[in-house]
């Protein structure tokens, strides 16, 4: 099932299928901080109130507000 990473639970490993956002800010979540097709990231955990979502992605932590992680769409890997 493909869910947006906002919607992940901790500690959950997923493979990013595919990125909901404009060009601008697809590129800056794909050059910079390595979200991208087929990458696999860890939810680590998210804030009490699911503002703020923190993800391990390439071996890198990486904070996303709760906008960007709804446009980052992913699949749960068991």
């Amino acid at each position: 099932m493909v869910l947006p990473l906002s919607h992940i639970p901790p500690d959950s490993d997923v493979r990013i299928i595919w990125i909901a956002s404009e060009p601008a800010r697809r590129e800056k979540l794909s050059a910079r901080q390595g979200f991208v097709p087929d990458e696999a990231v860890d939810c680590v955990c998210r804030s009490l109130r699911r503002r703020l979502f923190l993800f391990r992605v390439r071996g890198r932590l990486i904070l996303l507000p709760r906008k960007l992680a709804g446009e980052i769409f992913a699949e749960i890997q068991h």
